[in-house]
């Protein structure tokens, strides 16, 4: 049986996931279609970028109806939230104007036109700086529900008592 998203905060996670695939596999095409000069893989990882914007836009907009469904559980702390929330809005506020630039490159290589290679360039460094943030924003968001990656004295003393309580 397959797992059908039932709430927002399950939806959220379900599309975070996506962005950053998205920027990866977006990036080994372009790399690959720079490298052998090849204008039409150069407009797929193009392609690939902006169906990444949009679904990194999907995912900010559940996110908020996910923060009220996990903001009363225990053991979630409502710093960790917000600190997750305010690296996303940095996030989304660099992914804008990131997948408007996309879509004008985009539109640019419509007539079979190779990117130059400085431009590629910079664009893979681009989704490599953008990838390594929403790396951090993925990660703090594990951090809100998932103690085992906060690291730290206290999720290595519940781990200690979670292996004792197996026992």
């Amino acid at each position: 049986m397959i797992p059908i998203p039932v709430n927002a905060a399950h939806w959220h996670i379900v599309l975070v996931h996506y962005p950053m695939a998205g920027l990866m596999a977006s990036l080994v095409v372009l790399g690959l279609a720079t490298c052998f000069k090849d204008v039409r893989w150069q407009r797929v990882a193009l392609a690939f970028m902006v169906a990444t914007a949009a679904l990194t836009a999907a995912s900010f907009l559940t996110g908020e109806d996910a923060e009220h469904i996990v903001e009363g559980l225990p053991g979630i702390e409502d710093a960790r939230i917000h600190e997750h929330e305010e690296l996303a809005e940095t996030a989304r506020n660099i992914m804008i104007p990131f997948a408007l630039l996309v879509i004008a490159l985009w539109w640019l290589t419509r007539r079979h036109t190779l990117l130059p290679i400085w431009m590629s360039g910079g664009l893979m460094l681009a989704m490599l700086v953008l990838l390594v943030l929403l790396m951090n924003v993925a990660s703090l968001g594990g951090k809100i529900h998932h103690p085992e990656i906060r690291g730290g004295e206290a999720a290595i003393q519940q781990g200690h008592v979670e292996e004792e309580d197996e026992d």
